[in-house]
């Protein structure tokens, strides 16, 4: 509303006249979770591993190598081989204090991966399985990474003569994000939730244009 009411004012008194609209993006850090895909899959993966280290610490020597990377698709893999080991200990993996973890790592790998799961006997016969399949595996998955149906088509845009062209207009608005988040605060968002942060946006750009015009 805020926004509406400056525009219509900056039309109404002549400061518009263009009917050219240039839009742009920024990132605004959330105030609360700041971390990244990689850092929650580690957190996660964490609180599953001491979840089972209390039920039965032998599991350790079955789990894999943690991941040193800094390449998401590898903490993926990770999680991956991590999960496949304690969803193999029947026992374990029956205790509701590992099942709720558990199901919080999943619910992380896959919102970051569609993930596949072959049959380990037809996996055991293949003439390709050297290098895939590990000798006494007792399950094996193969996860990709998702990019959905609006990334894929952005993507594609990006490519586009048209999207170039107008690309070279950013910099018209780069400045003034940079004027939003670094003096104005708009860099953190200062409270929680989607209403709170229209808000925060609206006051910053309401204030910019006073302090402007």
């Amino acid at each position: 509303m805020l926004i509406n009411k400056t525009v219509e004012i900056a039309i109404e008194k002549g400061i518009i006249q263009s009917k050219v609209i240039i839009v742009d993006a920024t990132h605004t850090k959330a105030r609360y979770n700041q971390k990244t895909p990689r850092e929650i899959l580690q957190d996660r993966a964490r609180k599953l591993r001491k979840a089972v280290y209390k039920v039965d610490e032998s599991l350790k020597a079955k789990f894999p190598p943690k991941n040193t990377s800094d390449v998401l698709k590898d903490e993926i893999a990770y999680c991956q081989k991590l999960m496949d080991v304690i969803e193999a200990e029947g026992g374990v993996y029956a205790l509701p204090k590992i099942t709720e973890p558990l199901n919080l790592l999943k619910e992380a790998v896959a919102n970051q991966t569609d993930t596949y799961y072959f049959d380990i006997e037809k996996c055991k016969r293949c003439s390709l399985r050297e290098g895939c399949c590990k000798e006494g595996a007792k399950s094996k998955t193969y996860s990709v990474s998702i990019k959905s149906a609006e990334h894929t088509e952005q993507m594609a845009f990006q490519e586009s003569e048209y999207f170039k062209e107008k690309a070279k207009e950013r910099y018209k608005i780069e400045a003034k994000n940079s004027e939003l988040k670094h003096r104005d605060g708009y860099d953190v968002a200062s409270s929680s939730g989607l209403v709170g942060m229209e808000l925060q946006g609206a006051m910053a750009i309401f204030t910019v244009n006073l302090r402007e015009y």
